[in-house]
């Protein structure tokens, strides 16, 4: 993630399981690693629907500087908004204040969830879309000021960021070398000459996110794809150390692991190869993160952006269109300085 989600994917870097109440049925929300607890309510029933069933919906999308996340915009009748398209994010919405003044939006009254020690209040948004034609109704948001994530973004506005856990029932078709995102109903599978199909780890089977097995010297790593993280990969330490390899070019970084963490000396280097399914990563860099409470890898998006992702939130399966073989994906210099010196700044 970035700037206040360093390590972490946006919405993952907020994580823990909560549940809502929500018309008589149970919304999961994983908002990020660390200590979390919410006070339940009462809420309208969400929905999600395409206004036209059978038609595929587009939305372009915009690069942002510095961290390179795929943005889109978010309209309501009266506005419209800037939100980062997070596939590391698997619960709600979350929204700047003055992004839900604008759209109309309400908080919920005496609920609230408290993200390792902060307090964030929730609200819904009653109307919103996407694109020409995709429709979300009754949003549950985590209203956030979201500035740090402006600043990593090179200072552009960031109102919102719109999670995969919410389009579930969907194909996200995200072709970030054509800055396009397609979504269609999952029944609609796209099929791709030359496409590698990644195998998805059973521990993780249940997950609405996309993740791969990443194999590193012959070792199988559970990897969540997350376009809310600037990194190349990410390895926790309690996951690098049984790989029996170590970094090439080691030096000290520092970093966090999640909303609100307390920051850490970190280690980057490169790793010589790393097989994404059928796609070679050579020398790419490796961020090692001390955090115990971070059980995965992340590939983020210094490698995804290569990429076309196709995801199925209902079968669950990812496809990579693009090259079989990348030679030192990296973020820029510029973001790692900036990621840390955010971290340098919460530790005053």
């Amino acid at each position: 993630m970035v700037a206040g989600w360093f390590c972490r994917s946006i919405v993952m870097a907020l994580a823990a399981m909560l549940s809502l109440v929500a018309g008589g049925c149970t919304l999961d929300m994983r908002i990020g690693t660390g200590s979390t607890a919410m006070q339940a309510t009462t809420l309208p029933e969400p929905t999600i629907e395409l206004r036209h069933p059978s038609r595929v919906v587009s939305a372009g999308l915009q690069i942002s500087p510095l961290s390179l996340y795929p943005t889109l915009m978010v309209r309501t009748s009266d506005t419209a908004g800037r939100f980062i398209l997070d596939t590391g994010g698997a619960g709600a919405l979350i929204v700047t204040e003055r992004f839900l003044k604008q759209a109309g939006g309400r908080r919920l009254a005496n609920t609230s969830t408290t993200i390792n020690g902060t307090r964030y209040p929730l609200a819904v948004i009653p109307h919103l879309e996407i694109g020409d034609g995709l429709i979300l109704r009754n949003a549950t948001c985590i209203i956030s000021d979201l500035d740090q994530m402006r600043r990593v973004c090179g200072d552009i506005a960031i109102d919102g960021v719109l999670t995969v856990g919410l389009l579930q029932g969907l194909e996200l078709d995200i072709d970030l070398p054509n800055r396009v995102a397609h979504f269609r109903p999952a029944h609609l599978r796209e099929q791709v000459a030359g496409a590698v199909e990644l195998s998805r780890p059973a521990s993780h089977a249940a997950d609405p996110r996309p993740y791969a097995i990443v194999r590193v010297n012959g070792v199988n790593v559970p990897t969540l794809l997350d376009t809310g993280n600037y990194a190349a990969i990410d390895i926790p330490r309690s996951l690098f150390e049984p790989l029996g390899v170590a970094l090439s070019q080691p030096r000290d970084s520092f970093g966090a692991a999640g909303f609100n963490s307390r920051p850490a000396v970190t280690q980057r280097g490169t790793l010589e190869t790393i097989d994404l399914g059928d796609i070679a990563l050579r020398d790419a860099e490796v961020h090692v993160i001390p955090h115990d409470e971070v059980t995965e890898a992340v590939i983020g998006i210094a490698v995804l952006q290569h990429y076309r992702i196709i995801y199925n939130t209902h079968t669950r399966t990812t496809l990579l269109i693009g090259a079989k073989e990348l030679t030192a994906p990296a973020p820029s210099p510029q973001v790692v300085q900036l990621v840390e010196t955010i971290c340098r700044e919460r530790l005053r």
